[in-house]
């Protein structure tokens, strides 16, 4: 059943992430998504300036759909994630496990990273946000730093996310390794072993946790509701 639309922006994101999946983020143009609208091709443009754009907030909404499965977890489990680091295992084998078993997401985020410059975009102080609003870890970082350890962990991430969807590491794997990158940036020594890690993993509940579609969860619904906003400045509002 077509899911009616109020809003006319939420109508183009939803279109244009169903292009996205089905054709590919460099194969999908603005004329086709504006088309998938039924609004007129100039039309399109007082919503959005490019595709990029649409693409940018469907980012968001991925890395926001992480999050709020994260939170999920941290609360069902009470975990004190000043003291735990089980969660940011959860975290990162969320976003591995959908590298693997989503591909057309994957190949969507892939084409996206490589139509623009990464180290220009990583912007949205991620590092920060996930370390601090989400961890709520306790460190003094300057701008400059945060800006550059944002950079390396999207940098990072994204190395290991194509091992891991390609087949070449597990998820086990991919999240120690990024482990070990992550807290030599903090300059933190790893609490977790290789064995804790691959613990917490083996034993996590993908059904309650995990079993999620990324294209109607997230990115066109707020898993399921919809999306009151398509503000980006915070992922953890």
């Amino acid at each position: 059943m077509r899911q009616t639309y109020t809003d006319t922006k939420e109508l183009i994101i939803a279109e244009a992430a169903k292009l996205f999946y089905e054709n590919g983020y460099a194969k999908a143009t603005m004329r086709q998504i504006a088309a998938a609208c039924k609004v007129s091709h100039p039309a399109i443009f007082k919503h959005f300036k490019n595709k990029a754009q649409i693409a940018e907030t469907l980012v968001y909404r991925y890395i926001r759909g992480i999050v709020t499965m994260t939170r999920r977890y941290i609360e069902a489990r009470h975990i004190d994630v000043e003291k735990n680091h089980e969660a940011f295992v959860f975290y990162w084998a969320a976003h591995f496990h959908y590298s693997k078993y989503d591909p057309l997401y994957y190949r969507f985020s892939r084409e996206f990273n490589a139509a623009r410059d990464i180290y220009k975009t990583a912007e949205n102080d991620y590092f920060q946000q996930v370390f601090r609003e989400l961890m709520h870890w306790k460190y003094e970082k300057t701008n400059e730093e945060h800006r550059l350890y944002s950079r390396l962990l999207y940098s990072a991430a994204g190395i290991i996310s194509f091992s891991c969807a390609q087949g070449e590491i597990s998820i086990e794997k991919a999240v120690t390794e990024l482990f070990y990158i992550l807290y030599s940036i903090v300059k933190i020594k790893c609490p977790l072993s290789d064995e804790q890690i691959a613990g917490i993993i083996n034993t996590l509940d993908h059904d309650r946790y995990l079993a999620r579609d990324l294209l109607g969860d997230v990115l066109i619904t707020d898993f399921g509701k919809p999306y009151q906003k398509t503000d980006t400045t915070n992922l953890f509002a």
